[in-house]
């Protein structure tokens, strides 16, 4: 009798799991001037989730107790550091933010946005934390 391995049974969930997301993000609308939150994967050491920004939407100030990594996906993001640090990202565009930073993200276009975060939960800094 032959066994499934957890690292194989591991893999088809997530298959499982990302195929649904992906029909369920499709569905995703844009509120004008708000920001969506769609979760796309956690576990203890990371925490992804996709973000849509409308046309002038914006997250106020704000820090993540964890480094993170801000991905555009499409459209533009505007990140403004407290130390003045101000840069536009565009589709394909990356940018590291050190843990405890704080900063604000804006969509200044007209078009929507969509940017993937990715937390990198680190337990030396405390417990796992979310967004």
């Amino acid at each position: 009798m032959r066994t499934f391995r957890p690292f194989y049974v591991g893999i088809f969930l997530l298959v499982l799991i990302f195929g649904s997301i992906g029909s369920i993000a499709k569905a995703v609308e844009h509120p004008e001037g708000q920001v969506v939150e769609q979760p796309v994967f956690e576990d203890p050491g990371i925490l992804v989730v996709d973000l849509f920004f409308s046309p002038g939407s914006s997250l106020g100030r704000h820090t993540h107790f964890d480094p993170a990594v801000v991905h555009v996906l499409s459209g533009s993001l505007t990140v403004v550091i407290a130390d003045g640090d101000r840069r536009t990202l565009t589709s394909g565009d990356a940018l590291i933010i050190p843990a405890r930073r704080v900063h604000t993200s804006s969509n200044d276009g007209v078009m929507p946005s969509k940017v993937r975060l990715i937390i990198l939960k680190t337990p030396l800094m405390g417990q796992p934390r979310g967004i």
